[in-house]
């Protein structure tokens, strides 16, 4: 089988058919990793010229016979660039020869080009906290709006809370469908202009014919889900007590239909427990709303000459109605605003289901709570450090994925994680049972030790898994291929090429050097296969109804895997090939969370289209597994920059463990694949849009991969 030609011949055949019209321009490739190394033998037509690199250390190399050049001499001696690299870095790529006169296309055909910057000209980004606070030493009196502005909901809109309640209900109570569209009925059919809580819910009996205990339990649980939800925003709380340090007058103005002890509860909650009752102005005590102005006209009766100083989000009951009344204002931004004028803005049409709308309600909680948080960002949001980067990039996609494992697990014997992509994922499945009121499943989770190097060597027996081991990529001299390869050491025999760059465009006179090492090779195989089997026997007896989980593609280890155990087993992964060059797929039961075979590429997976993060978190705190030695003991290849800064890496997964905490309180389980849902995007948009990330979070995520050599880059948004 040969199923890794034909993914490299997949990536050199779209190359071939997407540039077709190029073959007789002048090209320069920008990229020396992977991609590059296995398409430039399949360019037989096209007239590459150069390559470009970011490290200038690289100058002057030759790469299948292709020198890497600079800018200038590309622009002296080529007609276009062409980006090949991973799509992750595209326009990263893009943005550091964007002032060259070539024309520059991405891979997959596309004229580069550079993201639009037009959220940074939003206005209220010019607004700042020292603006408010000058604002408020002028005024006698201060008031402040309390929903969006000194506290907010984790949730996009306040009808997400009925929603929320609806999908609580057990399905055989009477309102188990139709909950959320009754309640808001019923806040306009009390007869009461601004309606309390009590109201609604006796006009909700009436109208759903239920009783008063139902009634009474209903109200209950929504006021105890408004405290679940809410949440201050701190930097609103504070300047609100430094206003009264500063001995103004400070009230609260607020349109609710909570009633005062259900309003002190979440004033409680905020940290403003101590407010007085007489400076809290609720439209349900007043019988009089802000949106309407005649709380605002009654409020500025009350307090004379004494000049006041409002602030709040909404334009009508925060801006306009206040204004009318001789009020000065103060306008900020709810989170959700925020959010729209955000990097990330593209996100909010997206937010169709209730799941949708509290992943965004999260989103903007953690990134948006302080409302000039984006002030000095112009717009793009700031990810902060490493735990807050795993709980905004990585928590709803982790999340949707490992529901979906769970409930494609359900009848599985054995879950088991392949090495190093299982080791945060195995910690995180196990995690998430905990939070689940009843154990979804009686299957052990184990932890597989697995990579491309261990399982070629363990099956290692045909000619043909000689030669796919053999011709698989690397960038490095003969000797350290053939000790990194094969476990063995060049001698003389090979003198002429151990310190000569490997050449894998010339497979033949490859295989010629490796055949004086045969003998060797086989015997390394055999010890290693030998090894593994015993190591895989401590862990189980049998392996049938056993399910894999990886990251992707292929199936490529789930198939050797199955070699090794003599069974088939089911694959679970963020994205998979579905195409029917994929060989593996006559083998191999591949399932996929993100997407499936209407996108078989898979073009459209957002993960898959930002892998490079995904693949440098999900490694673990030790370099790739080689193979298990005599005594069944792990050999590793060393530290590289993603296991000397793996404690960014843990910092990242309990933020990830602390979003899957919040979510699953909040609502549940998520069913079903994140096939065109809303955590993928997420995750992609954030990687994507210009989101500021930490340098010292950064430093954490390096591309690496021994399989084909020992360079690392460090990765970029």
């Amino acid at each position: 089988m040969a199923a890794e030609k034909s993914k490299y011949q997949l990536e050199t055949d779209a190359f071939r058919k997407t540039f077709d019209s190029f073959r007789d321009k002048r090209i320069v490739l920008y990229g020396i990793g992977r991609r590059t190394l296995t398409l430039l033998p399949g360019l037989q037509g096209f007239h590459v010229v150069g390559l470009l690199d970011r490290d200038a250390g690289n100058l002057g190399k030759s790469f299948s016979g292709i020198p890497v050049i600079s800018l200038a001499e590309a622009e002296a001696c080529a007609d276009v660039i062409i980006i090949n690299s991973d799509p992750t870095n595209f326009q990263i790529i893009y943005q550091r020869i964007v002032g060259t006169h070539l024309p520059v296309y991405y891979a997959t055909g596309e004229r580069a080009k550079l993201p639009s910057t037009d959220y940074t000209d939003f206005a209220d980004w010019g607004k700042t906290e020292e603006q408010l606070r000058e604002q408020i030493r002028q005024h006698d009196v201060i008031t402040f709006d309390f929903f969006d502005t000194l506290a907010m909901r984790r949730c996009l809109d306040p009808t997400d809370v009925f929603r929320i309640l609806e999908h609580r209900l057990p399905i055989e109570h009477p309102l188990a469908d139709r909950f959320a569209r009754l309640r808001q009925e019923a806040a306009g059919e009390t007869g009461e202009e601004e309606p309390t809580l009590a109201a609604i819910y006796q006009a909700l009996a009436q109208k759903a014919g239920l009783s008063a205990d139902a009634v009474a339990s209903l109200q209950k649980e929504e006021l105890q889900l408004e405290e679940e939800l809410c949440l201050p925003r701190k930097n609103m709380v504070r300047l609100l007590h430094d206003a009264m340090a500063l001995g103004k007058d400070v009230c609260i103005v607020s349109d609710t239909w909570l009633e005062w002890e259900d309003f002190q509860r979440l004033l409680e909650h905020c940290g403003l427990g101590t407010f007085p009752h007489d400076h809290v102005w609720l439209s349900s005590e007043r019988h009089e709303s802000k949106s309407s102005g005649a709380l605002w006209q009654t409020f500025r009766a009350s307090i004379g000459k004494r000049s006041v100083l409002h602030i709040g989000d909404d334009m009508r009951g925060d801006v306009a109605e206040p204004q009318k009344a001789g009020i000065d204002v103060f306008s900020i931004q709810s989170a959700k605003d925020m959010l729209g004028h955000s990097n990330i803005s593209q996100l909010l049409p997206m937010a169709t289901t209730l799941t949708d709308a509290l992943h965004l309600g999260f989103v903007a909680a953690e990134a948006c709570n302080d409302p000039f948080a984006l002030a000095a960002t112009r717009g793009r949001i700031d990810m902060g450090e490493a735990e807050r980067f795993g709980y905004l990039v990585f928590g709803s996609a982790v999340l949707r994925y490992l529901c979906w494992v769970l409930d494609e697990t359900r009848k599985a014997k054995h879950i088991a994680f392949f090495a190093r992509d299982g080791y945060f994922l195995k910690q995180d499945f196990d995690f998430l049972r905990t939070l689940l009121p009843e154990k979804p499943s009686e299957a052990d989770t184990l932890y597989i030790p697995a990579s491309r190097r261990l399982l070629y060597l363990a099956t290692l027996e045909t000619e043909e898994d000689l030669r796919r081991t053999a011709f698989f990529p690397y960038t490095g001299t003969f000797a350290d291929y053939l000790e990194s390869r094969f476990e063995v050491a060049a001698d003389a025999r090979t003198a002429e090429a151990n310190d000569q760059l490997v050449d894998m465009g010339d497979e033949e006179a490859l295989l010629h050097l490796i055949r004086r090492y045969e003998t060797e090779i086989r015997n390394e195989a055999r010890r290693e296969r030998r090894n593994y089997e015993q190591y895989l026997a401590k862990l189980a007896d049998t392996w049938d109804r056993t399910v894999t989980v990886d990251l992707g593609y292929y199936g490529t280890n789930q198939y050797y895997f199955q070699r090794i155990i003599g069974q088939r087993v089911k694959g679970c992964y963020f994205y998979v090939c579905y195409l029917p060059e994929n060989a593996y797929l006559e083998t191999c039961e591949l399932h996929c969370c993100y997407n499936d075979a209407s996108d078989p590429t898979p073009a459209r997976n957002p993960i898959k289209q930002k892998s490079a993060f995904m693949e440098s978190f999900l490694t673990a705190p030790y370099g790739m597994i080689r193979f298990i030695d005599d005594d069944g003991r792990l050999v590793c290849e060393p530290d590289k920059s993603n296991q000397r800064h793996f404690d960014v890496k843990r910092q990242v997964n309990a933020g990830i463990q602390r979003y899957m905490r919040d979510f699953i309180r909040l609502y549940g389980k998520l069913a079903g694949s994140g096939i065109g849902r809303i955590e993928g995007k997420i995750y992609r948009e954030f990687l994507s849009s210009g989101s500021k990330i930490a340098p010292d979070v950064l430093k954490g995520f390096y591309f690496d991969n021994d399989m084909v050599g020992s360079r690392e880059m460090p990765l970029e948004t």
